[in-house]
C-alpha cells in the first residue's frame, strides 16, 4: 500500500527536514511503500522567495528602497546557504515525488498516484505560522477523503476562534483517521465535534535512540553545554552562560544565521543535519527552546532544560506532561540552576515504548 505524505519538508530548519525523514521511516516500519509530497509553500520556493517573505514581515528593513536592497544583499547568501544544506538531507534521505509542486491546483491538475493521502507531522494546522490556510495541507486536492489521514499533525495553539474551528472541522472531519501531536488539538478537535481524534507522538520520538544514532558522527574537542536557541532571549543566555560556568562546561551553540554568532558560546554556524544530531548526542547538558531540540533531548537521555517560547509552546508543554518532564522547564535562573542534574529515564522511556506500541497499532487500522 502506497502513501503519499504532505508535510513541511520545505521549510528549511532542522526540525522540519528531521520530522519529515521520522514520518518517511515509521510509515516504512509499518510496511507501507511512502513517498513525500515535493510541495513548496510561496516562501519556500527559493531563497529569493524567503528573502522577499521575511522582508515583508521586517518594518525595520523594509521602510523604503535603501534599507530593502542592504536586507536582500545581506541576507540572500544566508538563505542560499540554508537551501544546500538542508536540500542535501532530503536528496540523500528522503523520498520525494519527481513532480514538484507550487500551488493547490497543480496538486489537482497531477496528483500523486497513492492508495492512501496524508498530511502531517508539524504545524500544519497553526494558520498563524502559515499565515492563513495553505489548501493542499488539508488534502484540499483529494476528493475521497476516505483516502486521507492526519499523521501526528499540529495545531501549535491552545485555541481556535469559532470560525477557525468550524473550518478547520469542516476540511477534516472525513478523513478516514486522525491523530495530532498535541493533547491540546485532540480536545480543540473533539470540541469541533470531531470523534476520531488520537493524540500520537511526534515522529522523531517514534524513532528511537539506535534509529538516530545512524547520523552520529565522531565526538570532538571538551564537554560542552549545547544551546538550541531559535528565539531571542537574553534572560535564555544569561542562564545557559551562568549554569556552565557552574559546571564547567565550554559552551556550543548551534546558529542558524550568522549575526547569532556575537552571542555567548562558541559559535555552529549552520552545521549539516548529520553534525546536528552529534552535537546533541555528545552533549552534557543542553538548553533549548525548540521543540525537536526537546525531543532530541528526550531521545539521547540527555540533561536538558526547556526556557518555553512565547509563542507556540502548546506542543513543549504537550510532550513534557506526557513523559512526566514538566518539571524541566524553567523560566529563571533560580530554577535553571536548582534542576537536578539526574532525570530518571526510567518512567519516559517505558511511557515512549508504549506511546511506540500505540502509533504502531493505530497504523495497522489503515490496512483494514
Amino acid at each position: 500500500m502506497k502513501i503519499a505524505v504532505i508535510t513541511m519538508q520545505c521549510i528549511r530548519n532542522y526540525g522540519s527536514v528531521l520530522q519529515t525523514y521520522a514520518t518517511q521511516k515509521k510509515l516504512e516500519s509499518e510496511g507501507f511503500e511512502v513517498q513525500i509530497i515535493d510541495y513548496y509553500r510561496k516562501d519556500s520556493i527559493s531563497p529569493k522567495a524567503s528573502v522577499e517573505a521575511y522582508l515583508q514581515d521586517n518594518s525595520k528593513w523594509n521602510k523604503d528602497a535603501l534599507h530593502r536592497c542592504i536586507f536582500r544583499i545581506w541576507k540572500y547568501p544566508v538563505h542560499r546557504h540554508q537551501f544546500k544544506v538542508f536540500a542535501q538531507f532530503l536528496g540523500k534521505y528522503v523520498s520525494l515525488t519527481d513532480r514538484k509542486y507550487y500551488s493547490n491546483q497543480e496538486l489537482i491538475d497531477y496528483p500523486p498516484k497513492a492508495d492512501l493521502f496524508c498530511v502531517g507531522s508539524d504545524q500544519m494546522w497553526n494558520t498563524d505560522y502559515n499565515k492563513g490556510i495553505e489548501e493542499p495541507y488539508y488534502l484540499s486536492f483529494i476528493n475521497d477523503k476516505s483516502k486521507c489521514f492526519s499523521f501526528s499533525t499540529s495545531i501549535g495553539k491552545d485555541t481556535l476562534s469559532d470560525d477557525e474551528l468550524y473550518d478547520l472541522s469542516k476540511r477534516v472531519s472525513n478523513f478516514r483517521l486522525i491523530t495530532v501531536r498535541e493533547d491540546s488539538a485532540k480536545k480543540i478537535l473533539e470540541k469541533g465535534g470531531i470523534k476520531n481524534v488520537e493524540h500520537i507522538l511526534d515522529p522523531t520520538l517514534m524513532l528511537t535512540k539506535d534509529e538516530w544514532k545512524r547520523f552520529v558522527k565522531q565526538p570532538s574537542g571538551a564537554k560542552y553545554l549545547l544551546i538550541y536557541q531559535l528565539n531571542k532571549n537574553s534572560v535564555f543566555d544569561r542562564m545557559a552562560i551562568r549554569l556552565a560556568a557552574e559546571k564547567g562546561l565550554e559552551v556550543r551553540r548551534i546558529n542558524l544565521v550568522p549575526e547569532n554568532s556575537r552571542l555567548p558560546g562558541k559559535s555552529v554556524y549552520l552545521p549539516c543535519v548529520e553534525e546536528f544530531v552529534s552535537l546533541f548526542y555528545y552533549a552534557d547538558y543542553i538548553i533549548t527552546d525548540s521543540f525537536h531540540g526537546t525531543s532530541f533531548c528526550i531521545n539521547f537521555n540527555k540533561t536538558f532544560a526547556v526556557v518555553k517560547p512565547d509563542r507556540f509552546s502548546t506542543r513543549i508543554e504537550s510532550v513534557l506532561d506526557l513523559l512526566g518532564l514538566s518539571q524541566r522547564a524553567v523560566s529563571s535562573e533560580d530554577q535553571l540552576l536548582a534542576l537536578s542534574d539526574s532525570i530518571n529515564y526510567d518512567v519516559a522511556n517505558n511511557i515512549l515504548e508504549n506511546e511506540r506500541k500505540k502509533v504502531a497499532q493505530i497504523l495497522s487500522r489503515l490496512k483494514e
